[in-house]
This record gives C-alpha cells, sequence and structure tokens, in this order.
C-alpha cells in the first residue's frame, strides 16, 4: 500500500479520522481529563470551521476596518478538549494562528504580552474559553472585534468585545 499524500494538517486528521475513527487521537490529564477519537476530533474541527466561516463572512459584508483577516488568536488551554479541534478548524479555514498566553507565573507579564500580540497582529476573530466555562473574564479581547468563547461544557457564543 502506497502512503497518501498530506498537504495540511486537517488532512492528516482527516485521513486518519476516515481510516481509524474509533482510534483515540488526544488525551487529556490535566485539571480536564477527557479522550478524544480521530472521528470526534475531525467532527469538532469541522463544525467549528463551519462556525469561523459564518462569523468571517458577516464581519466582512459589515466592513470591518484595518482587520487582519487572515490570523485569528487562540485562547485555549492546551489540557482543554477543544484546544487540538480549534487549531484544525484554524488550518481548515485557510487561517494562521497566534497562540495567547495562559500560564505564565505573572499575571501581569501575561496580559501584557497578550496585549502586545494582540495589537500588533490585529487579528479578526479571539476563540477562547475553558471547559469549565471560568475563564471568560481571562480572554484577552480587541475593542470592537469578534470573540467566540466557551459557554460551559462545548457550547460557543459569539460576542463583539467591548
Amino acid at each position: 500500500m502506497q502512503p497518501s499524500t498530506c498537504y495540511t494538517l486537517h488532512d492528516a486528521y482527516d485521513q486518519q479520522a476516515a481510516s481509524t475513527p474509533d482510534a483515540v487521537a488526544v488525551v487529556g490529564w490535566g485539571r480536564c481529563r477527557f479522550q478524544l477519537t480521530y472521528g470526534e476530533v475531525s467532527a469538532k474541527s469541522k463544525a467549528l470551521a463551519s462556525t469561523l466561516s459564518k462569523i468571517r463572512h458577516r464581519e466582512e459584508s459589515g466592513g470591518a476596518a484595518s482587520v487582519n483577516w487572515t490570523v485569528v488568536a487562540i485562547h485555549h488551554s492546551r489540557e482543554d478538549p477543544d484546544f487540538l479541534p480549534t487549531l484544525l478548524a484554524a488550518s481548515r479555514c485557510g487561517q494562521r494562528f497566534v497562540l495567547l498566553s495562559r500560564d505564565l507565573t505573572d499575571e501581569k507579564l501575561q496580559r501584557s504580552r497578550n496585549e502586545f500580540v494582540l495589537h500588533a497582529l490585529r487579528p479578526w476573530l479571539v476563540i477562547g474559553g475553558d471547559s469549565n466555562g471560568e475563564a471568560h473574564c481571562a480572554v484577552p479581547r480587541l475593542a470592537g472585534r469578534p470573540a467566540l468563547l466557551r459557554e460551559g461544557s462545548g457550547l460557543k457564543t459569539f460576542r463583539k468585545a467591548p
């Protein structure tokens, strides 16, 4: 059997999901214990990519100015079940992404770093939250820009930053 060629990160996961959908793709052992199969990762990333596309279309048609349409900022913990599906969703939409700091011990330094990244790159969207719903207030936002925030166990809400 000849190996297939993958061109993108999400293509590789989709091919694996097609051949072994029930195989374990990722396991979380930290604060949030979880396990996702390749099929689940692929399905979650496709659903989120669809949401991202709808939000972007709505924003573009609204005539948002000085927006970097190629970058999304991701404020998920690596221990969050949505971390990998979010990266794959950005890939599906042809988006570059930047990871915002979440685990620096110096909160002032973390806030300063995240503000610098947001203002330097001007991403059109910030995606964030936590599986326990506690991180809403901590998600850095740009005024007038949309954010996709976690609402409890996997539900997302689209909100404009104040």
